[in-house]
């Protein structure tokens, strides 16, 4: 039987914290999904823990490999494994909050024009709620990536219509220049509740890439801009009214 849900959790050396991110999907208040995780290379006792789980729930689809081949690659390893109407997206080292499936089903299938759906994260411990708004446009892409990664909710249809994938020459924000090329034939959205705590730590990408992530954030930014308009004063005309945002940008144009 089909589910409704395929959940999809890379993983890579999180034996500290990837027993609750497993919980909090095994949790979830709606039932109807599957479970894949993907270890992609892990030299600590991650993939013990993830047998351990897997023989206790059905619903997950455990594999693993000895080679570690990075997030992008694996990430769209899941993109092809999965079998539901919808794919989640789930991180080894955050919490789904326990009705975060049926909230963001329930949004879905209400807006049947939405190929994608965030909602509100927040960062723990000690930071505030990451509260980004519910309609997504072009011009917000320029100013911030538009969904939290681990949050999301995609409908399969418009992945596989578009064979939309993650690229690698955009490594540190692959999903923002994924969501880009997304928001192009669908709509994106952000459900207006806190779903999914998103733990800070010393090996989130932001720290451990952060001149790579805001060279290719800059990238996808030029990218955005020219799609929206290629006449220069249109352009310069966008550039004045977010210009802290675009000021890299600017020094290279």
């Amino acid at each position: 039987m089909i589910p409704k849900i395929s959940v999809f959790m890379p993983v890579y050396n999180s034996e500290e914290f990837i027993a609750e991110a497993i919980e909090s999907i095994l949790n979830q208040t709606f039932k109807d999904f599957e479970f894949i995780i993907i270890n992609d290379g892990s030299t600590d006792r991650t993939w013990d823990i993830i047998q351990k789980y897997a023989k206790q729930d059905s619903r997950i689809r455990a594999y693993s490999r000895c080679i570690n081949k990075g997030i992008v690659y694996t990430a769209n390893e899941g993109f092809e494994l999965a079998k539901g109407e919808y794919i989640a997206r789930m991180d080894s080292d955050d919490i789904s909050l326990p009705e975060r499936f049926e909230k963001q089903i329930k949004y879905m299938e209400k807006h049947p024009d939405i190929g994608l759906l965030g909602a509100w994260t927040q960062y723990f411990p000690g930071f505030d709620i990451s509260k980004r708004p519910e309609n997504i446009d072009l011009f917000y892409l320029l100013k911030d990536c538009p969904v939290d990664q681990p949050v999301v909710m995609i409908r399969k249809s418009v992945i596989d219509k578009y064979n939309l994938r993650y690229d690698e020459n955009y490594l540190a924000c692959e999903d923002q220049e994924l969501w880009f090329r997304l928001i192009k034939v669908s709509k994106i959205a952000n459900l207006q509740e806190l779903l999914l705590m998103h733990r800070w730590h010393g090996n989130n990408i932001s720290i451990k890439m952060g001149d790579i992530q805001q060279q290719n954030i800059q990238k996808i930014r030029r990218q955005i801009l020219n799609f929206i308009t290629t006449n220069e004063k249109e352009q310069d005309a966008i550039k004045k009214i977010i210009p802290e945002m675009l000021a890299p940008l600017l020094l290279k144009s």
